[in-house]
């Protein structure tokens, strides 16, 4: 988040800036996970600790169309995976945290 920013305002900038213009998200829920993550590459970080807040966004991935060059200068893939195939690709805690909360009863009761 930059300074003064507010989280949801994060998150649609992040999306305009990652995703591209055509890829805007109308509504926005609320935060769903926050995780925190120790830094241990110092002194090339300066931070020590690392905080996420996860926001989920429904999207259709019939007309889900991220500008792949924006995504590229973020991720080094990105694609459409079950869960069982996500956690074959992810190796942070955090983001296998978030992905047992989406398999989970959560969202349907939320």
């Amino acid at each position: 988040m930059d300074r003064g920013e507010l989280p949801e305002e994060a998150l649609r900038r992040e999306i305009m800036e990652e995703w591209g213009p055509d890829t805007a998200v109308s509504t926005v829920g609320r935060p769903r996970l926050l995780t925190v993550t120790e830094i241990s590459n110092r002194p090339t970080q300066t931070c020590r600790m690392h905080y996420d807040i996860w926001f989920f966004v429904s999207v259709d991935e019939r007309n889900f169309r991220p500008d792949s060059s924006r995504m590229y200068t973020e991720f080094s893939e990105f694609g459409w995976h079950s869960s069982e195939e996500a956690r074959g690709k992810v190796t942070d805690g955090s983001t296998l945290e978030a992905i047992s909360l989406v398999e989970g009863d959560f969202f349907r009761n939320a």
